[in-house]
């Protein structure tokens, strides 16, 4: 069992970190670990990069001096035991990336891991204590310590593999012994505690893109809802694909390397098959038609009528 629920967390935590760490495809310079840079992105909201001795690396960053009039930074600062420490200005001595747009003013990200974290952390600590305890099939109570020691005495019988087992009829009458069932009540529970940490995985996927059916009983569902479950991942995805295709052009731009970003093609086909595709990248999404505007302009004066 579970002694620590803080250390679940964070091994939670780690997991889930570890299942968001190949969302993205990269194609970077030098020998910098796609996996480090998305973990950056990911945990702090920025990554910083810059060249040294003919190198480039990928290092942790902190926000440095003062901010513009909208509170961003274009200068921060690294500490690394193997390159030492300094300062990126962002475009001028390394480059600066981002997780999402908001990335600059808070890691959102990072707040959603967290969260999903405890509450997995919950379920299961709870599923844990709950398996355990439906070993216990029922529960029996008795008027007499000398009818408690008898029924004792035949479970351990019974858990030794004993097949037959004899009583005293005197102690074990139906008015001395009461059994009180718990195994259907216990199978219930364990059952909605499983559906409730299948329910927050997924949840967890379609906060990042991955489609994911967050609604158990799928036969249930309206169209719409179903819909908005596809398009939910859509609209996720694309600040976090927007940012990191700005990282790559900026990259390419400083290095003069070759850099590029798409989304996972694993990922890419998983939503194929439910969204009839999600873009690889932000320029392949498709633009609203004259038509839909028209259709909706129309739609809109009728409301207003």
């Amino acid at each position: 069992m579970y002694q620590n629920e803080k250390e679940l967390t964070r091994t939670i935590k780690r997991t889930l970190y570890a299942r968001l760490a190949n969302l993205f495809q990269w194609t970077l310079p030098g020998e910098i670990p796609a996996e480090f840079v998305e973990y950056e992105l990911l945990k702090n909201g920025f990554c910083g990069f810059f060249e040294k001795d003919g190198k480039q690396f990928a290092v942790r960053v902190n926000p440095s001096g003062e901010p513009n009039v909208y509170f961003i930074h274009d200068v921060y600062i690294y500490a690394n035991p193997i390159l030492g420490s300094g300062t990126i200005k962002d475009e001028k001595t390394g480059v600066i990336g981002y997780n999402d747009p908001l990335a600059k003013w808070t890691n959102t990200a990072k707040t959603i891991i967290e969260r999903y974290a405890a509450l997995l952390a919950a379920v299961e600590i709870s599923l844990d204590i709950a398996i355990h305890n439906s070993r216990l099939a029922f529960i029996a109570t008795g008027d007499t310590q000398r009818t408690i020691n008898s029924y004792r005495e035949m479970v351990q019988a019974v858990n030794n593999g004993n097949s037959g087992y004899c009583v005293d009829s005197e102690t074990m009458i139906a008015d001395g012994l009461k059994v009180l069932p718990t195994v259907t009540a216990g199978v219930d529970y364990l059952r909605q505690l499983a559906e409730s940490r299948e329910y927050l995985q997924n949840a967890f996927l379609c906060e990042f893109g991955i489609h994911a059916n967050t609604t158990l009983k799928r036969e249930r569902q309206l169209t719409g809802e179903i819909e908005m479950q596809f398009e939910r991942p859509l609209f996720n995805i694309w600040g976090m694909l927007k940012e990191r295709e700005k990282l790559a052009e900026k990259l390419t731009t400083f290095f003069g390397v070759p850099c590029s970003v798409k989304l996972n093609l694993i990922i890419s086909q998983s939503n194929d098959e439910n969204n009839d595709g999600i873009p690889d990248t932000v320029q392949d999404i498709p633009e609203q038609s004259e038509q839909e505007d028209n259709a909706d302009e129309e739609q809109g004066q009728t409301v207003t009528d």
